[in-house]
């Protein structure tokens, strides 16, 4: 324990850059930006996480079109979320927004958001049915359904299809 300080981290890394990135992949699928950014984040030089990522992408054990697509048909195919949110999560792991969003044009539609959101909203009736019952509940529906990404136009379809909203205007 000679010559460290007590409390600090070691700032060279163990390993090399190329071994610790493949146990990344070995997790899940990253793209190379989050690799360069975790590879950064643990203190490998950037020449050596270059090389790697090289290394990574000739090997084909990296390839962020491959991801984009896989990701695209995951997030089409699990629901939960509307194609915007699905879109911020494929930005947010480092995919360009143009390449995320072709991909999610090419395994989404305005029928699979539209069956999406319906399942999302029927799940949040099953928690709160009585969310339905008034107008502010219907508005609280309303802004759990856009905050999870779903177009507002399909939102507002579903919340005045609700028993009660027909006479309601403002929707």
């Amino acid at each position: 324990m000679q010559g460290r300080t007590p409390g600090k981290k070691e700032t060279k890394p163990r390993g090399t850059a190329f071994d610790r990135a493949v146990r990344l992949l070995a997790s899940r699928r990253q793209t190379t930006v989050e690799l360069r950014r975790k590879l950064a984040q643990r203190g490998f030089e950037k020449a050596e996480i270059e090389e790697t990522l090289a290394r990574l992408a000739d090997l084909r054990y990296v390839d962020d079109s491959a991801a984009a697509h896989d990701w695209a048909d995951e997030l089409a195919r699990t629901g939960g979320q509307g194609k915007a949110k699905a879109l911020q999560k494929m930005i947010a792991r480092g995919l360009p927004a143009d390449r995320a969003r072709q991909e999610l044009d090419r395994a989404w539609d305005d029928e699979l958001e539209h069956e999406h959101a319906k399942v999302m909203l029927a799940k949040l009736l099953r928690v709160t049915p009585q969310l339905a019952d008034t107008s502010k509940g219907r508005a609280k529906l309303w802004r759990s359904l856009l905050n999870r990404g779903f177009h507002t136009e399909i939102v507002r379809d579903l919340i005045r299809a609700l028993p009660g909203t027909e006479d309601e205007g403002s929707l």
